[in-house]
């Protein structure tokens, strides 16, 4: 740590990388019988902010929960 940067020696650089790109990649998965609950909140908390302006990593990162949790997605589609 140099402050509140984390400082790398070049000969762990490539190891650091791959194990970002590993985690990067990994599954998140909600387990219990709860989850439905949570998506509607999450949808809730999303529609919120609908009418925000975002950019850059912003814009991506809502777009993004959006399409996860299908914010355009009726709540009766998903108990069919």
């Amino acid at each position: 740590m140099k402050g509140e940067t984390v400082q790398i020696p070049d000969e762990n650089m490539k190891k650091y990388l791959e194990d970002v790109a590993e985690l990067k990649s990994e599954v998140y998965v909600i387990e219990g019988g709860n989850s439905r609950e949570l998506i509607r909140t999450m949808r809730t908390i999303l529609l919120k902010f609908e009418d925000q302006e975002y950019q850059g990593k912003d814009n991506t990162t809502y777009d993004y929960l959006c399409e996860q949790f299908k914010v355009d997605e009726n709540e009766n589609e998903e108990d069919e």
